[in-house]
């Protein structure tokens, strides 16, 4: 597994505990915790792609997207 799939994973563990946990402002706990599981040359570095994924994951969870993705029987998604 390279380092950008370990970040997402994490990113997406994450946004689900912020959610399960009812977190007001996910994003803001999401980028506390990356910032403290990564060096700060690392987290730097990703920062703005962490941000961009967390923004997307949470309108992907406010929209029919993915619901029609799957009832279309899209082959990118399993």
């Amino acid at each position: 597994m390279s380092i950008n799939q370990s970040i997402m994973n994490v990113v997406l563990e994450n946004m689900i505990i912020a959610q399960r946990e009812k977190v007001s402002d996910k994003k803001e706990f999401v980028l506390l915790i990356m910032r403290s599981v990564l060096d700060e040359h690392t987290y730097i570095r990703y920062e703005p792609l962490i941000s961009i994924v967390i923004d997307t994951l949470k309108a992907l969870s406010k929209s029919d997207l993915l619901k029609n993705l799957k009832n279309k029987k899209c082959s990118c998604i399993k």
